[in-house]
């Protein structure tokens, strides 16, 4: 995926979840969402009404008329967050680190 393309659906993502309710600080954060979903929803789970306004506000371009399956743009977009060369870490994982929260007080 060129970074310019790339580029533009975090731009697209962070507004989009801006528009919908969510208060992302990053592009970053928004894509992970977004890139979640694209994955919950391709695997067959349900998810929430402010999530599903997420999604089909990013779909068109993202994932097919089934509704479920994403496109070649999707995959790649799928692709650039969650892999990289070996040796590199993964934006996703960057990402997860940075706005996951972590269990402070494990049992």
């Amino acid at each position: 995926m060129k970074d310019e393309t790339y580029k533009e659906i975090q731009l697209k993502a962070k507004l989009s979840a801006n528009r919908v309710g969510f208060d992302f600080e990053s592009y970053g954060q928004a894509t992970l969402l977004l890139c979640e979903l694209i994955l919950k929803n391709f695997a067959g789970y349900k998810v929430s009404y402010t999530e599903a306004l997420f999604l089909n506000s990013m779909s068109r371009e993202l994932i097919r008329k089934d509704g479920r399956t994403p496109t070649k743009l999707g995959s790649q977009l799928l692709c650039e967050v969650y892999y990289k060369h070996s040796g590199l870490q993964s934006d996703g994982c960057v990402w997860g680190k940075k706005y996951r929260c972590k269990n402070k007080n494990p049992s």
